[in-house]
């Protein structure tokens, strides 16, 4: 047999491998050697349904981060207690690569709704952003059509699906019901399961280039002039 005389090969993981395995490790059934090879949409989550965390050409690292988080948030959470999931929780914000990410995104955002504030003065009530627990920021629209039906609009930027939306709500839980009842046969209302938030919400921006930020902003406000056109004809005409 001939001797092997090539240099031994060693392998160095990747900041995004390295992020991806603290967190999939906190998730039960998952062995530390299965780590690199896993796909999330094949990790064991005791039956349930999960949100696919795929890769985003724009801030991936964030978003593989994020959409983890945000399953766990949504019920998708091991066993471990708090404590025991500390350690991990520093080292994925060790090198404050996603707080930084998290912050540009939410700049850009402050910025979108500064736009909406300025270019429908004297058409909407643009409140200020809001933020949800690394899922959703948001700003509210309204105006007297909408107040009228204590109803209002919702620009949002959803983070684990790192996109924008947007979504009609009711100013109560009831009136959300109502609305949702009455607009059943509208291409936008799920028939079947009313949101937890919204009466629907619709997909604004499906993939959004965070690095040019103009044509972010264009998109944005093209899509919405066309949409709440739609809506405010649909809403009038259900009385």
């Amino acid at each position: 047999m001939p001797k092997y005389t090539q240099p031994r090969k060693t392998w160095q993981y990747s900041k995004e491998f390295k992020v991806k395995a603290v967190l999939l490790s906190l998730i039960e059934g998952i062995q530390v050697q299965e780590v690199a090879n896993v796909n999330e949409k094949n990790i064991p989550l005791s039956g349930r349904q999960q949100v696919v965390c795929g890769a985003a050409p724009n801030y991936a690292r964030l978003r593989q981060a994020l959409c983890i988080i945000s399953n766990r948030r949504a019920g998708f959470v091991s066993d471990k207690r708090l404590s025991t999931r500390i350690s991990a929780y520093k080292e994925v914000l060790a090198s404050g690569e996603i707080q930084k990410t998290y912050q540009d995104l939410v700049g850009i955002f402050q910025s979108l709704r500064t736009e909406f504030s300025k270019r429908y003065q004297g058409e909407f009530t643009v409140a200020n952003v809001l933020h949800g627990y690394l899922d959703f920021t948001y700003f509210y629209l309204q105006n007297d059509f909408l107040k009228k039906r204590q109803l209002k609009l919702a620009i949002v930027l959803n983070h684990r699906q790192a996109h924008f939306e947007l979504w009609l709500l009711g100013q109560t839980k009831d009136v959300q019901i109502r609305y949702w009842e009455m607009l059943k046969g509208v291409k936008w209302v799920n028939p079947e399961i009313m949101p937890e938030y919204s009466v629907f919400d619709l997909v604004l921006l499906a993939h959004p280039d965070f690095d040019d930020a103009k044509q972010l902003s264009e998109s944005v406000h093209r899509a919405f002039g066309l949409l709440w056109l739609e809506i405010f004809n649909t809403l009038k005409a259900s009385g």
